[in-house]
């Protein structure tokens, strides 16, 4: 399928070209799809279309396909866990997300290490998990610091990349514009923590307002 048509498919909701694009991260496009066909011969997975309690009736089948064809067990166990991504739901049918409470100093490691799985598992390289851990840690410590407590969600965004929102009711940003034009410097380190997000994400914003606490969001792409 070309790729503009794939794109097409992948944003219309088709978990079958989804799984299709999670498994050419580690195989070739006739490998994957073997895989898959075999796999979907083997359980009652024939309709055209693949739904999500499909796609993990067939899970087991794909992985011993993909145990034969690749020769390192991690990078079938990150496919693996990629498609499991792809398997979880929510009651709208998406991809679900890990919503991690932020208090402390120790749940910014927390929230760090949950980044770092979750990437793993969607196929990030090393640079793209290193970039997504410093822009979580940096949320994660502005709501230590700033907030007093908070939360990030970390959620799948299938198959572009993840998605991460920080929220908190501190007290707002005031000088919002200072801060991200750099003519700003906190002792803590505040403005270079957001704008530093900013420069290592694909997609990034924030809302915020005296009292009503800041949302930030941020968008990185798999790479």
């Amino acid at each position: 399928m070309p790729s503009d048509a794939r794109a097409k498919s992948a944003a219309s909701g088709d978990l079958l070209e989804q799984v299709m694009d999670v498994l050419r991260r580690y195989v070739s496009s006739t490998t994957a799809s073997s895989a898959v066909v075999m796999a979907r011969r083997r359980t009652s997975s024939a309709s055209e279309r693949l739904d999500r309690a499909q796609l993990r009736e067939i899970l087991p089948s794909i992985d011993r396909s993909l145990r034969l064809f690749m020769a390192d067990p991690k990078r079938v166990d990150e496919c693996i866990k990629a498609l499991e991504v792809l398997s979880c739901s929510k009651a709208e049918g998406g991809p679900s997300s890990t919503i991690v409470a932020v208090k402390v100093e120790q749940d910014v490691v927390r929230v760090r290490n949950e980044a770092r799985e979750l990437a793993v598992a969607l196929g990030f390289s090393l640079t793209g998990r290193t970039r997504l851990a410093t822009a979580v840690s940096e949320l994660a410590r502005n709501i230590v610091q700033y907030a007093g407590e908070g939360e990030i969600e970390l959620k799948a965004v299938i198959p572009s990349g993840l998605e991460v929102t920080a929220r908190d009711r501190g007290p707002g940003i005031l000088n919002l514009d200072e801060i991200m034009t750099g003519n700003y410097r906190s002792k803590l380190g505040m403005g270079l923590g957001l704008r530093g997000v900013k420069q290592l994400a694909d997609a990034f914003e924030v809302n915020t307002g005296a009292g009503k606490g800041t949302t930030v969001t941020f968008v990185l792409r798999v790479q």
